[in-house]
């Protein structure tokens, strides 16, 4: 079985933006996840800031799709198809 590239890159945007948008929004609102400063090193303008949930979650969604997307090639090379019988 080979997975559909397009689709596991999708998926697994839409999962890391998904957390990395909702991480930012908890630590702005609560107060938590100083931690998450250390995502400034990695994504340009990022910061723990309405503006930054936006912005990780963008990041995320790109840097999802690009690794998922990897992943599936890869899978995809090393996949063999099943013979019957």
């Amino acid at each position: 079985m080979k997975l559909k590239t397009l689709a596991t890159g999708v998926a697994g945007g839409g999962v890391l933006g998904l957390v990395i948008f909702l991480l930012t929004l908890w630590a702005r609102i609560g107060g938590h996840g100083h931690h998450l400063i250390l995502l400034q090193s990695v994504f340009w303008h990022y910061s723990i800031s309405y503006r930054g949930t936006l912005i990780g979650g963008v990041y995320g969604l790109i840097c999802g799709f690009v690794v998922s997307a990897v992943f599936a090639l890869i899978y995809n090379l090393f996949a063999g198809e099943a013979k019957a019988g």
